[in-house]
């Protein structure tokens, strides 16, 4: 449980959420070690690991939607979460091409 100190209105669940989002299912994660992740952690846990390796950082080029893709599938994450995340990527990508190509700019 997180600490309450500077934000005392924010949802437990969301602090929580931020707390453990490098948990993941098979203990290794940190900071406590869980093994069970709550659904809004999960829902972070994975949004951070695909923001991770779709974008490019100092230590790496980013990723295609296919790595990504299997780089999730990998990770120790509830796989019902990961497939969740993974459509509404696929879905919001649709979207974002559709608008690029009604604006002229694909």
């Amino acid at each position: 449980m997180i600490v309450r100190t500077g934000w005392p209105d924010a949802p437990v669940a969301l602090l929580n959420a931020v707390r453990h989002h490098h948990e993941r299912t098979d203990g290794c994660g940190y900071p406590d070690r869980l093994t069970e992740l709550p659904l809004l952690t999960a829902r972070v846990a994975v949004a951070d690991v695909y923001d991770a390796v779709r974008t490019a950082r100092s230590y790496q080029p980013a990723r295609s939607a296919v790595e990504a893709q299997a780089i999730l599938r990998k990770v120790a994450l509830p796989p019902h979460v990961v497939e969740a995340v993974l459509l509404a990527a696929e879905l919001l990508q649709d979207v974002w091409c559709e608008e690029q190509m009604d604006s002229g700019a694909a």
